[in-house]
């Protein structure tokens, strides 16, 4: 398997680019892990999994106080996020975005 993040800054965040090929047909998961205490909103919760969330499509928003992060688009491809091998999920509300290989996607992260 070979994977590849590239990470590109924008005017009001970034986007990263997430690419795995080789094997095709792994499932994978993107895991992006946020502080507890916050409003979160465009997502859909993951039966079984506590504070666990899949983007599915469109964008996501997190807010804290008097700040709000989006990011997005989604994509779900499935919903199996504890992925072999892969660490526990982190303490904290967990955004997902799912696929299988040969995978490339583009997330934009953008503060507001």
């Amino acid at each position: 398997m070979r994977y590849e993040g590239l990470i590109r800054e924008t005017e009001s965040g970034f986007e990263l680019t997430v690419r795995a090929s080789g094997t095709d047909g792994v499932p994978l998961a993107i895991e992006i892990a946020l502080r507890a205490g916050g409003t979160m909103k465009g997502v859909e919760a993951i039966d079984g999994t506590p504070d666990a969330f899949l983007l599915k499509h469109g964008w996501a928003g997190y807010r804290m106080d008097n700040d709000l992060i989006t990011f997005g688009p989604g994509r779900a491809e499935h919903a199996y996020v504890t992925i072999r091998g892969a660490e526990a999920k982190p303490e904290g509300p967990c955004v997902y975005l799912t696929g299988f290989t040969p995978f490339e996607h583009t997330l934009v992260f953008e503060m507001k």
